[in-house]
């Protein structure tokens, strides 16, 4: 599973990144590592990356041309993630809408972090009942997602 800095992120406002590198084989693409461990230094989740440095594997895209050219429409992070997802044949996790769109059309297998939660609910790594609270918990620090989705999701599980 390759995780984007969003969800590095999520994950560690949650502080579930420490039990998700403990479950699955974690990949981190070297330019999210970069903005999270070192451009982000202090801020969430660089800290929580860099305690789990050395459960997860930090890799570089090779296909670069792959990365230059999607870098015209994403960010650096995103784009090595969907360059890694194609490399490598792995899910990806990422929650920029136009990343979305193009793993899609690339028919890489790609989740948001909201997908991820589902699953670590679905492998009882986290409690059903807390999903409602670790929601609202991303809303608070400005995670968008509806209250409707939330709650058909929380029917589904």
């Amino acid at each position: 599973m390759i995780l984007d800095s969003s969800a590095i992120i999520a994950l560690s406002h949650l502080k579930l990144l420490d039990k998700v590198v403990e479950f699955f084989e974690i990949i981190i693409p070297e330019s999210v590592y970069k903005e999270v461990a070192e451009k982000g230094y202090c801020l969430i989740g660089s800290h929580e990356l860099l305690r789990v440095k050395e459960k997860i594997k930090i890799a570089r895209a090779k296909e670069r041309l792959i990365m230059k050219i999607l870098s015209n429409k994403l960010g650096k992070g995103e784009a090595e993630t969907i360059a890694l997802g194609l490399e490598l044949n792995d899910t990806i996790i990422i929650d920029d809408k136009d990343a979305r769109k193009i793993a899609k059309d690339l028919n890489l297998k790609f989740k948001g972090t909201l997908g991820l939660l589902i699953k670590l609910v679905r492998k009882d790594i986290i409690k059903k009942d807390d999903f409602k609270t670790l929601m609202k918990r991303l809303e608070d620090v400005g995670f968008r997602i509806s209250d409707k989705v939330i709650q058909r999701v929380i029917e589904m599980l």
